[in-house]
């Protein structure tokens, strides 16, 4: 019966089709009538653009399309294959294949968009818990998110990966924590270490824990520390004191950016490294000419390769 009914409505959808004539109006109403015949709420209708066909040499003959769907049923897209390259038709066995791969497909895209709300939660628990810390003060309001912005942008100009930058704005955001604890670098390092950092982050800890030492071992206060001052970590030493000079503090008034620059690069091959100085320069350039803009309001910039044995510069 229900066969029936719809060999009917079909029978009808091709009398209404086949008396309109405007090309404008037809795929409004094909694609209501595969609404209608199937039960569904929306449908859309796709024209092979034969102009463009014709501007880049390739002509379309056939296509094959599978729905991506989710393991809970959910749609995530459409993979299509168009036109054998032997110029045959495709075949059932096509079809057959290409579903098979969008069922592998569909885990690998749901994997990543699990990792993806991951990522985003825990950046945004780290996020939320630093601002809440450096609100307390107006004058640091804020000062840690800096911090992290400009060693990112440090870390794009030298070209680190993507995972170096992403290690390197998660440090950046904690790099004040020794402070807000009231601990010394030690305690902090074991502290973080108990946060559990996915293996990504493994090396967070040490970064925080060193970013108060420079190249030659020496602290701000001159306490002795391990002469190897992770890579990172001095980055996070240089946006640190960067962000510090040119904000206003309870002691002193803001410096500008040029002065700043150049107490910095005093130091240059004994406390900073002079690659990370250049750097800086260059990123601070750029954001005064408005070429880039502070890394946090770029997602998704950083691509996510496999982790590497070691986060350079990191024992």
């Amino acid at each position: 019966m229900l066969a029936d009914a719809i060999s009917r409505k079909l029978l009808e959808i091709q009398v209404q089709l086949g008396s309109v004539r405007d090309l404008d109006r037809l795929p409004s109403l094909i694609s209501q009538a595969a609404a209608d015949l199937c039960d569904a709420d929306r449908s859309a209708l796709f024209f092979l653009d034969r102009d463009l066909d014709r501007e880049t040499g390739c002509f379309t003959r056939n296509r094959v399309a599978v729905a991506l769907n989710a393991g809970s049923g959910e749609p995530l897209g459409v993979v299509e294959i168009a036109d054998k390259k032997d110029g045959t038709a495709f075949t059932q066995a096509d079809g057959d294949t290409l579903h098979a791969l969008a069922v592998v497909a569909s885990v690998a895209i749901e994997n990543a968009i699990l990792f993806q709300e991951h990522e985003t939660q825990f950046l945004s628990f780290v996020e939320t818990m630093v601002a809440t810390a450096d609100g307390r003060d107006p004058l640091t309001a804020g000062h840690s998110r800096l911090v992290s912005d400009y060693a990112c942008g440090m870390a794009q100009e030298m070209g680190l990966s993507g995972q170096e930058v992403d290690v390197v704005r998660v440090a950046g955001l904690l790099h004040d924590y020794e402070q807000q604890a009231r601990k010394g670098a030690t305690a902090v390092r074991e502290i973080l270490k108990g946060i559990r950092f996915s293996h990504k982050y493994r090396h967070v800890p040490e970064i925080v824990a060193s970013h108060h030492g420079y190249m030659d071992g020496s602290r701000y206060g001159g306490a002795a520390l391990d002469p190897r001052i992770p890579f990172l970590a001095n980055m996070i030493t240089v946006a640190d004191l960067f962000e510090s000079l040119t904000a206003d503090r309870h002691a002193r008034r803001s410096m500008s950016a040029a002065e700043a620059l150049s107490i910095l690069k005093q130091g240059t091959g004994k406390r900073f490294d002079p690659a990370i100085l250049g750097a800086m320069e260059r990123y601070w350039q750029k954001c005064t000419l408005g070429m880039k803009r502070p890394v946090r309001l770029l997602p998704g910039i950083n691509p996510q390769p496999s982790p590497p044995d070691h986060i350079r510069g990191c024992p």
